[in-house]
């Protein structure tokens, strides 16, 4: 397990604390949220069989690695329930073997309280203005769940031009109640994101 894989976790989790801090806090839910060692078929990565997929076999740096993880975790997961006045949040990382041979990582957030809407930072460029195929960032709503789709680099256009080749980012949020599961990934199909969203939900709920 490489230096860079390690670091670019940690990043992950800084990064969505950031963004689910952005969410307005509109209900506080009294109980904990506690994710699964297993969501969807997939092994948390500070778990032990989460560690032996992704190929680490000593009992030792395993210990050390999920140490690590849990201590990122555990500041994300302040952070974001100071943004949610207090309300209790749980972080955690998922990976899944591709059919390429890569492990995809996706990142799950839960929050004992209710959610806004689920906005990008940078709003909605218009693609007519700008010239290019498709939105840079693209709203769908599946069920109960929100996503956003970030694409890059865009086309100008073309007949054989799709927007699923040119994915760079998803997340996926759904809220209710007195409860939020946001899940947010690299390259990955939307319906896949929704599908680990919906788990994790179903899970907690």
């Amino acid at each position: 397990m490489t230096r860079n894989f390690w670091l670019g976790l940690v990043a992950s989790v800084v990064v969505l604390a950031a963004a689910v801090g952005i969410a307005f806090a509109l209900d506080r839910r009294g109980s904990d949220v506690e994710l699964p060692d297993t969501l969807d078929g997939m092994h948390a990565f500070d778990s032990d069989a989460g560690q032996r997929e992704l190929g680490a076999e000593d009992d030792k740096v395993i210990a050390e690695s999920i140490r690590k993880t849990r201590s990122a975790q555990g500041y994300a997961e302040d952070q974001v329930s100071d943004a949610y006045d207090g309300a209790d949040a749980d972080i955690r990382q998922y990976t899944r073997l591709t059919d390429d041979g890569s492990n995809r990582i996706y990142q799950v957030t839960a929050v004992a309280a209710e959610s806004g809407p689920l906005l990008p930072e940078g709003g909605f460029p218009d693609p007519e203005r700008l010239g290019v195929a498709f939105p840079t960032v693209d709203r769908t709503v599946d069920g109960e769940v929100a996503c956003l789709a970030r694409y890059n680099p865009v086309p100008d256009g073309g007949d054989d031009v799709s927007p699923d080749d040119h994915i760079q980012s998803v997340v996926c949020q759904r809220t209710s109640g007195s409860l939020t599961v946001r899940v947010q990934t690299g390259v990955a199909p939307v319906d896949s994101v929704v599908d680990v969203t919906n788990a994790a939900w179903d899970d907690l709920d």
